[in-house]
Parts: C-alpha cells; sequence; structure tokens
C-alpha cells in the first residue's frame, strides 16, 4: 500500500508508508494484547515478517524509488518522510529496525536526526545516504554514530546489501 500525506507543492509535510504490517501489541507487564496498536515500538524482528526501516529525504523523487527498491527484495517494510519534522516526531514515538537518512535535509539536519536517534536507540543501525561525498561530511556522521556512509546516485547497487549485512548482524532491539 502506498499512501501520501501533504502536498508536495506547498511544502507540507509528506509521508510515505509502504506495506508496513502493525502487529498486536503485548503489553509485557500483563501479558495481553493490545487490539488497537496504540504502542508498535519494540515489536521486534521476531513478531514482523519484514525489517522496519524509516527513510528520511528531502527529495521527493526518492522517497518514492527508494522504498519500491528496498520492498523489491521481500525483506523490507519502508517508510518514507520527506519533512523533518515529522521524521523526528515519528523516531520520538516509534522504533524502527534501521533508520536511512538524507545528509542535508531542511530544518533539522540528517547529523541531528542521528544525533536524536541515537540517543533513543543507541544499538540500532543507521545509514546516511546522500549526494554529498565530502570526507568531513563522512567524518561528521560517523562521529553522530552512523554505521555506513552511502553516496547517491554511485553506490545505489550497493544499498540493499549493505542494510542487509547492518539487520543481520545488528542486536535485536530490546524495549524497556
Amino acid at each position: 500500500m502506498l499512501t501520501l500525506r501533504g502536498d508536495p507543492s506547498h511544502g507540507t509535510g509528506i509521508a510515505i508508508y509502504h506495506g508496513y504490517r502493525v502487529q498486536p501489541n503485548v503489553n509485557s507487564s500483563q501479558g495481553k494484547a493490545n487490539p488497537k496498536n496504540e504502542n508498535l515500538s519494540g515489536l521486534g524482528r521476531a513478531m514482523k515478517d519484514k525489517w522496519s526501516i524509516l527513510y528520511v529525504d528531502d527529495d521527493f523523487d526518492s522517497c518514492q524509488l527508494i522504498p519500491i527498491w528496498l520492498s523489491k527484495s521481500g525483506e523490507f517494510d519502508v517508510t518514507a518522510v520527506v519533512d523533518s519534522y515529522e521524521a523526528a516526531l515519528i523516531i520520538a514515538h516509534k522504533h524502527f529496525d534501521l533508520y536511512l537518512l538524507d545528509y542535508c535535509i531542511p530544518d533539522i539536519t540528517g547529523i541531528g536526526l542521528c544525533n536524536q536517534i541515537r540517543s533513543k536507540y543507541p544499538e540500532v543501525p543507521i545509514v546516511f545516504y546522500t549526494a554529498l561525498d565530502r570526507e568531513i561530511d563522512r567524518q561528521m556522521a560517523a562521529e553522530a554514530g552512523a554505521n555506513s556512509f552511502l553516496v547517491k546516485p554511485e553506490d545505489f547497487q550497493i544499498l540493499v546489501p549493505v542494510i542487509e549485512n547492518l539487520l543481520h548482524n545488528s542486536k535485536p532491539f530490546a524495549h524497556a
């Protein structure tokens, strides 16, 4: 399923949701299922068919192309967001198995989002996928806690293998 929110011509928040499978959340303290799915954070890989990825890029075309490309493998459910404030809200309230970030996002930069993710989820993989190819940008991304730094469009063909490698070698998320 592909849903657009907002209007790109007016600069409003656009989120592209591509096939996310919602599973009932289990309240561990009571051991009961939550049929309203009120809190999706901490579902972990064991309760889902696919790895969840949040992709943040201010380029609308990339937010359409990358989720389609990633979902072809059958392993990923991608939420793509072009608005940095909406991305920050999603990051604050929902956990993903991997975060894929552009570096140059207006308002809250990719570095700012990376810092926000790393403070909330220290072990989750973060990949920068950006048109920038300067050493200083790579260094700043690494200092913010990124696991990988790929350059558009040169590294397009290795995007899926890099993501698969990080996900298969990362620690499972344990929600407190």
